[in-house]
């Protein structure tokens, strides 16, 4: 009688096999790991993007459109002449607009996905008719996306001296009047 061999995989052909497919997983694995990396670093440059946009933007819009502006570290009052006036409040991780009495938060340390803004303005041009904005978004301690441009003073009223910058770091609060 013949003796009829088995088929089947032996113990070491298993352990091969076995070799190569946890070297094929952690393979893909750290490609993966790299490719989220990869990811959730774009996705936080895109929110900071996004946010120094629209902060830029808001004050831009507001400003370019005042008659007076004052820039200092303390709530200002402004001439009179006008009979609208706002304020804005800015620090690393708060912005608010004041306005009649009534304070709208613009945004937060949680609105700006865990990144904080710093807001830099220039002088006022007399010849230029402008000013500079600077809008510099971190995290971490470091800067993530940075705009910067200069604003068009449509309505601005260079005969009036109640102009002021100041030169607090921490804590900028900017305030405007208006026509309507």
């Amino acid at each position: 009688m013949k003796k009829r061999r088995l088929s089947g995989l032996t113990l070491v052909e298993v352990m091969v096999s076995l070799v190569i497919i946890v070297i094929l997983i952690s393979i893909s694995s750290v490609v993966m790991i790299t490719g989220m990396n990869v990811f959730s670093e774009n996705a936080v440059m895109c929110a900071a993007q996004d946010d120094g946009n629209n902060i830029y933007n808001f004050i831009a819009d507001k400003l370019s459109y005042a008659n007076e502006i004052i820039i200092s570290s303390e709530e200002s009052e402004m001439s009179g002449d006008y009979p609208y006036s706002e304020t804005i409040i800015i620090d690393k991780n708060h912005m608010a607009l004041k306005r009649k009495g009534e304070e709208i938060n613009i945004y937060s340390h949680d609105t700006l996905h865990g990144n904080t803004c710093e807001i830099r303005i220039e002088d006022i041009s007399e010849n230029k008719k402008c000013m500079s904005l600077k809008v510099i978004m971190s995290r971490n301690g470091k800067t993530v996306y940075v705009k910067k441009g200069l604003i068009a003073l449509l309505n601005y009223d260079y005969s009036n001296k109640n102009y002021k910058i100041g030169t607090s770091e921490n804590e900028k609060i900017i305030t405007y009047s208006y026509l309507e």
